[in-house]
C-alpha cells in the first residue's frame, strides 16, 4: 500500500495539474472542486489501493471532461479490451451473473488463445471471475483462464499470454488491437473496425482506402460498418466518416486554454484540411502554431465522386 505521505504527494500534485492544465469545458468551479478534494483526504489516506486510486478518479470525474482520468504506471486499466483485446458483458448464467466474451479483436491475446464471442470466462489464475469486478489482467504475463462453452458444462483452460506495454510518452497503458479487417457476405461488404490507429489517422486511413478498394473490386454494393467493441483513437474516424458523407464538411475544432476561457466564435476559426500526409500534418501543425488560439479541422474526401461509392449513393437517394 502507499504509505500516507505519498498519497498526500500524489493528491497534491492532481490538484496542481488541474488547476494548471484541466479544459474546463464543463464551467467547474476549481475552488469548489479543491475543497471536496480536501474533504475527502481522510476516506483517501485509509482506502486500499484500488479504493484510492477509485476515489481520485471519481474526484476527476467531477470535472466534466471525458478525457481526465488517473492510472498508476504499474497497473493496468480496468478494462480487459485494453490488455486481451476482448470485451466482457455481465449475463445471467444459470441462476448467476456471469462475464461473457462479447467482442474479440483479431489477433489479441484472447483470439489467439482460441476465444469466441459467447465463451463464459470463469477464473483467472485461480481466481473466480465474478462480475462487476473486472479480472485482473496485466501486461507482459500469462494468465491461465478457465473458460466454458455456451449451452454445455464443458469447462477448458487457456493461457493468455500479453506482451510487455509499449510506454508511448503519457498516453494511458493500451494494448493497440489490428485497425481494421473486412469480408464479403456475398454482395455485402462487412468491415470490422476495433481500433482507429495512428496519432493523425493517415496510416488507419491508407488501410481503410485499401480495404474499400479491394471490397469494391470484388462486387460490393453494400456496406456494414462494425464498430461494435471499438477503442476509439485518431482522426481515422473522419476519413471513415467521409465514405458516407460525399461534401467537405467540418469535423470539429481545437482551441487554446486561454481561448476558452476568454471565449470563442467557432465561425471565425481559419479552416484547416484534414492531413493525408506527413507533409500534410506539417502544414496543419504550421497553421495551428501561426494561429495558436483556435483552428477549424475539415474533412476532404480522397474520393470526391459519391457515384464512385455504390452504397454512399444509396444513402443519398434514401434520404
Amino acid at each position: 500500500m502507499l504509505e500516507p505521505t505519498d498519497r498526500l504527494k500524489v493528491i497534491s500534485r492532481v490538484k496542481a495539474i488541474v488547476v494548471k492544465r484541466h479544459f474546463n469545458i464543463g464551467n467547474v468551479n476549481y475552488a469548489d472542486w479543491s475543497r471536496a478534494v480536501d474533504e475527502q483526504i481522510p476516506n483517501l489516506l485509509n482506502a486500499d489501493d484500488n479504493n484510492f486510486e477509485d476515489g481520485v478518479r471519481n474526484l476527476l470525474r467531477q470535472l466534466k471532461s471525458s478525457h481526465t482520468n488517473f492510472y498508476r504506471s504499474d497497473t493496468n486499466p480496468t478494462l480487459p479490451q485494453h490488455v486481451v483485446g476482448a470485451t466482457l458483458r455481465s449475463v445471467p448464467h444459470i441462476g448467476a451473473s456471469r462475464w461473457m466474451f462479447l467482442d474479440v479483436f483479431d489477433d489479441g491475446p484472447a483470439a489467439r488463445a482460441g476465444i469466441l464471442p459467447g465463451h463464459f470466462l470463469i477464473n483467472v489464475n485461480g481466481t473466480p471471475a465474478i462480475p462487476p469486478a473486472f479480472p485482473a489482467f496485466r501486461f507482459g504475463q500469462e494468465h491461465q483462464v478457465t473458460i466454458e462453452l455456451p449451452d454445455r458444462k464443458e469447462a477448458r483452460s487457456m493461457v493468455f499470454r500479453v506482451p510487455p506495454r509499449r510506454t508511448k510518452g503519457r498516453r494511458p497503458p493500451l494494448l493497440e488491437p489490428k485497425s481494421l479487417s473486412y469480408r464479403m457476405l456475398g454482395n455485402i461488404g462487412i468491415l470490422k473496425i476495433p481500433f482507429f490507429s495512428g496519432a493523425f489517422g493517415i496510416r488507419f486511413s491508407r488501410l481503410l482506402d485499401a480495404a474499400v478498394e479491394s471490397l469494391k473490386a470484388q462486387g460490393c454494393d453494400r456496406l456494414i460498418i462494425d464498430l461494435r467493441g471499438c477503442l476509439g483513437g485518431s482522426l481515422g474516424f473522419a476519413r471513415l466518416v467521409s465514405y458516407l458523407c460525399p461534401d467537405r464538411i467540418p469535423i470539429g475544432y481545437d482551441v487554446t486554454r486561454k481561448r476558452l476561457q476568454r471565449g470563442y466564435n467557432v465561425a471565425q476559426f481559419p479552416r484547416v484540411p484534414m492531413p493525408s500526409s506527413k507533409l500534410g500534418v506539417l502544414f496543419c501543425l504550421a497553421r495551428f502554431c501561426a494561429v495558436r488560439e483556435g483552428h477549424e479541422t475539415r474533412n476532404y474526401r480522397r474520393q470526391t465522386n459519391p457515384r464512385q461509392c455504390p452504397w454512399v449513393d444509396d444513402v443519398q437517394r434514401r434520404e
